[in-house]
């Protein structure tokens, strides 16, 4: 009974309780998912049912496949709703060929071949085209400098060498500053740079190495 008090006072709520007591609801519908709707069944709120449901999928909490499957239908309906199967970058021709950006995605290359400013320009398009995306960029090489320039150049439509140059005056200084401005209150706040030294990683992972070898 204690299991069910917290679903039965959202239902009393005429469908439309506030974020704690769903939260609420959610932890006992997740305590046991399959006893709840063979006892409480229509009467749980969708929103509840929906939410408990993939909490469930994920956490492995279902105790059975049956359970686990309506959940994967409902996530397959979902998907079959949406235009990509991944994030749209807006980048058409990527998009279309790849079914935009979703797993794990590898991009090869030579040095120089423009890599990083495609796998940049990928982020910061499906940034943009998603309100609820995040992106975190770590790299290994370029640096923090390096990256925010290309970031800079991109969205000021200017090339990145003249961000550096004493020449930046007239239309492409005030280009280069609105494109900060955007940048600070559009992109940054959902972007974020990691830049590592990849010499001193491996020395931190050789020094573990030994440092396990010797303790043993």
């Amino acid at each position: 009974m204690v299991t069910f008090f917290r679903l039965i006072t959202v239902l009393k709520l005429n469908h439309d309780p506030d974020e704690s007591l769903i939260r609420s609801a959610l932890d006992s519908y997740q305590n046991s998912p399959e006893l709840t709707e063979a006892i409480l069944g229509p009467l749980i709120p969708s929103k509840v049912r929906a939410i408990a449901g993939e909490r469930c999928y994920k956490a492995n909490a279902h105790h059975s496949g049956q359970s686990d499957w309506n959940v994967f239908l409902s996530r397959l309906h979902s998907q079959q709703q949406q235009p990509l199967p991944g994030l749209a970058t807006g980048l058409g021709f990527f998009d279309e060929k790849t079914g935009g950006l979703f797993d794990l995605m590898l991009f090869a290359g030579d040095t120089g071949s423009g890599k990083t400013s495609l796998v940049q320009q990928l982020a910061l398009g499906a940034l943009k085209q998603n309100p609820k995306v995040g992106v975190l960029h770590i790299d290994f090489e370029m640096g923090k400098d390096s990256l925010f320039r290309r970031l800079l150049s991109r969205e000021a439509e200017i090339d990145q060498r003249l961000l550096t140059s004493p020449k930046l005056k007239g239309t492409a200084l005030h280009a280069t500053e609105e494109a900060s401005r955007r940048a600070y209150d559009e992109i940054l706040p959902r972007y974020w740079v990691e830049a590592l030294d990849f010499r001193r990683v491996g020395e931190t992972i050789n020094l573990r190495w030994f440092q396990n070898t010797v303790s043993t």
